[in-house]
């Protein structure tokens, strides 16, 4: 077992490198009750990896602590997706936090994890579907989703993250290429997949 992070706060903060499989699908321990799928994206994973323990590590204790609470009724994983395909959306979300009676899921888009250059950039991207799921705990998620992004950026960004990272042009061509050039080796992996498989 390697750890990535020394625990912080004594609420679990490092990832753990040892495996063990829910399912088909081997997870690795981000949080004590929010597991990683870590088995097809090797770089965007690692990349992801080391974001969300730096991200985990800059949220308030107390935020952290309603979090892992929440984690604890409802246990979360993680997935890296070829494609943010759920919904019709006119953007393509870098994230997305989903909320069912029995566990969180949280979606992140690979390309994006993988090939932004800045760093806060993933870290903000994190900390916004955090706080989603830190919404929902503390009863003050709404179903209006324009008031609910509102509410949640300016929760992220009260914890210090960027309110909304917004990727620049070339980024997103760049995005556009990988996929074209990975499609036949990733394609399969989207986000409609991954609920499919729950």
């Amino acid at each position: 077992m390697c750890s990535i992070s020394a625990r912080q706060s004594g609420r679990g903060t490092s990832a753990r490198r040892d495996k063990y499989r829910r399912g088909n699908m081997p997870m690795i321990a981000l949080l004590p009750e929010l597991n990683f799928d870590d088995s097809v994206f090797v770089t965007a994973s690692n990349r992801f990896i080391k974001a969300f323990v730096a991200t985990w590590q800059r949220i308030p204790a107390d935020a952290k602590n309603v979090i892992m609470d929440y984690l604890g009724l409802r246990p979360g994983r993680a997935f890296l997706c070829f494609a943010m395909d759920l919904g019709d959306l006119p953007v393509e979300p870098l994230g997305r936090c989903s909320i069912s009676e029995n566990e969180i899921v949280f979606t992140f888009l690979a390309p994006y994890i993988q090939h932004a250059a800045d760093p806060e950039g993933v870290f903000a991207v994190i900390a916004h579907e955090l706080a989603h799921c830190h919404n929902h705990a503390m009863g003050t998620w709404t179903s209006n989703e324009a008031e609910e992004e509102q509410n949640t950026r300016r929760l992220a960004e009260s914890w210090g993250f960027h309110p909304e990272p917004v990727p620049n042009p070339e980024l997103l061509a760049g995005i556009e290429r990988w996929k074209v050039s990975r499609k036949l080796e990733f394609g399969e992996h989207t986000e409609k997949r991954v609920f499919s498989l729950s």
